[in-house]
């Protein structure tokens, strides 16, 4: 009998090993699978909340962000996550009629913001537009800004011969040996009614009369009385909107027009081409591991913001020009840039005017005419490459006249190509540049390497700008605009596009005093991670 009871038994105790061992397993199974089952709701509740993304930021600037308004951040992202959460783990819905079995009966569910990371941190903005930038076509822009002719760009012009020109014309030769004034010779050109015989085409009655006395040294001062936009641009159209920075900035620099009350040619186009002219290339030798990025902004820059030839509608008219010089006024950014351009045109058209034996003959008579009776051979150069400079310079006027209409002008000039004559250095003004620019087509396909336009202008002068500056800048115009046309609270160093949630739970325990803290209650508690950010 005990041998046979020893059997029973003995199988008993196996068969309770047994079930235990499979309840054991359907529970680790139960509590394990918790966590994907929590883990799904919580990731498609993240996707959820950041869905509700900023419609105005992307529909303008194509860029992903949450928030960004009206004080919404990282609590309002975590409140609006834990609602959505707490519904995706309901088990039975709302006025059912069918009865559900919950196996998890989960509790205490609870969301906190583990990491939210914004739109500025990072590179985040450079992902997003990146991806922007793969759905658009940029493949002739990106071509014509990594074939820029970066020694056009970077071509600098001496200024020497200038400071002798200043120096005479501040009076340091007045007097020589036979006590006469060398300034007293007045020229050999034609005082009015100069033509371009090269140019067939131009009006008649918009010829001004020369009221130097064929000096150009001292055109000079009454064609830049009023500044460089006056001769190149209608400067009562030009916008006088003031971006708002991100960050305020207290100083305030104005370009100068140079019409001091003791003006020299000679001393006003060193000063001019010294101050638009340093600093070019620097940025690039810094930054050539980081050419790549920069091309991207460019392109991102050229399609979403206004430039003086291309009026997207945005509040800032000047836009792009206001991520080369950084300035508050819209009309002190298009002056940067415009001196700039002017200064590189310049280089350009200098470059030709001294390889051109007949316009060097012509600028010697003048000069020895002029300054001649000083007798000095170095006091006469001076002014003779003054003399070219002004001639460099009304060539420039005309160039920039052409293509802030947005016409295309020759990279480089020739004889064929070279719209200022000899006969009307002292001649110019706004009528004669404009009067000349329109002989220029309109802008072309801008993969020609062999044109010049205010566009490829932008391009070269933003390349000229630290990355890290674009960036900021673009950020700046950015916040300006939503500002200005939508939220008035937008602010896009808040506007979130990671956030990564923690999420904690509880579930009871079958076997429940297998694990107790040291207060003796059911330990239960489970965490996981749900995280989202935009990619594109």
């Amino acid at each position: 009998m005990c041998k046979r009871g020893s059997i029973t038994v003995f199988l008993t105790f196996i068969f309770v090993i047994i079930m235990s061992m499979i309840t054991a397993v359907i529970e680790n199974t139960r509590v394990l699978s918790s966590d994907a089952y929590v883990s799904v709701a919580a990731d498609s509740a993240a996707e959820t909340v950041m869905g509700d993304y900023n419609r105005e930021l992307y529909e303008q600037y194509k860029l992903f962000g949450y928030g960004g308004y009206n004080g919404l951040g990282e609590i309002d992202i975590n409140n609006e996550f834990n609602e959505i959460l707490k519904d995706n783990l309901t088990v039975r819905p709302e006025n059912s009629y069918k009865s559900y079995s919950d196996i998890y009966r989960l509790c205490n569910i609870k969301s906190e913001p583990d990491k939210c990371k914004y739109i500025t941190e990072d590179d985040f903005f450079d992902k997003q537009i990146s991806s922007y930038l793969k759905v658009v076509a940029v493949d002739d822009i990106k071509n014509s800004i990594m074939n820029t002719d970066t020694g056009l760009m970077n071509r600098k012009m001496d200024t020497d011969g200038l400071s002798v020109a200043d120096d005479y014309e501040s009076g340091k030769f007045d007097q020589n040996d036979n006590g006469s004034n060398p300034k007293d010779g007045s020229g050999n050109l034609p005082s009015s009614n100069a033509k371009n015989t090269g140019n067939d085409d131009e009006k008649k009655d918009n010829t001004v009369s020369d009221s130097a006395g064929g000096n150009p040294l001292k055109c000079l001062k009454d064609m830049v009385k009023d500044g460089i936009l006056s001769l190149v641009c209608d400067v009562h159209n030009v916008s006088e909107k003031e971006v708002c920075k991100r960050e305020s900035c207290d100083e305030k620099k104005k370009d100068k027009a140079g019409n001091d009350e003791k003006f020299s040619a000679g001393g006003y186009l060193k000063k001019y081409i010294e101050d638009n002219q340093s600093g070019q290339g620097v940025e690039l030798e810094k930054e050539e591991k980081s050419s790549a990025g920069k091309i991207e902004y460019i392109i991102y820059a050229q399609k979403m913001f206004s430039s003086y030839v291309n009026n997207l509608n945005k509040t800032v008219d000047y836009g792009n020009e206001y991520i080369i010089a950084g300035k508050e006024s819209e009309k002190d950014n298009l002056l940067y840039v415009v001196n700039r351009l002017m200064v590189m045109r310049m280089a350009v058209n200098y470059s030709y005017i001294v390889s051109d034996p007949i316009l060097q003959e012509k600028s010697l008579a003048t000069a020895t005419t002029i300054a001649g009776v000083i007798g000095i051979p170095a006091v006469i150069t001076a002014v003779k490459y003054t003399i070219l400079t002004i001639l460099a310079y009304e060539e420039s006027c005309i160039d920039l006249c052409a293509v802030l209409q947005g016409r295309a002008v020759p990279m480089v000039k020739n004889v064929t190509n070279f719209k200022m004559s000899y006969e009307e250095i002292c001649l110019g003004s706004k009528n004669l540049f404009e009067q000349k620019a329109l002989q220029y087509g309109a802008e072309s396909d801008i993969k020609r390497a062999d044109e010049f336009t205010y566009i490829k202008g932008i391009y070269m002068l933003q390349m000229l700008v630290p990355k890290k500056t674009i960036k900021e800048r673009m950020l700046d115009l950015i916040q300006h605009d939503m500002r200005k046309r939508f939220q008035e609270s937008f602010c896009i160093d808040t506007c979130i596009c990671s956030a990564r949630f923690r999420v904690s739970y509880d579930i009871p325990y079958a076997y429940s005093y297998l694990k107790r803290d040291e207060k003796g209650e059911m330990m239960s508690g489970r965490e996981v991670i749900a995280l989202y950010e935009y990619k594109s």
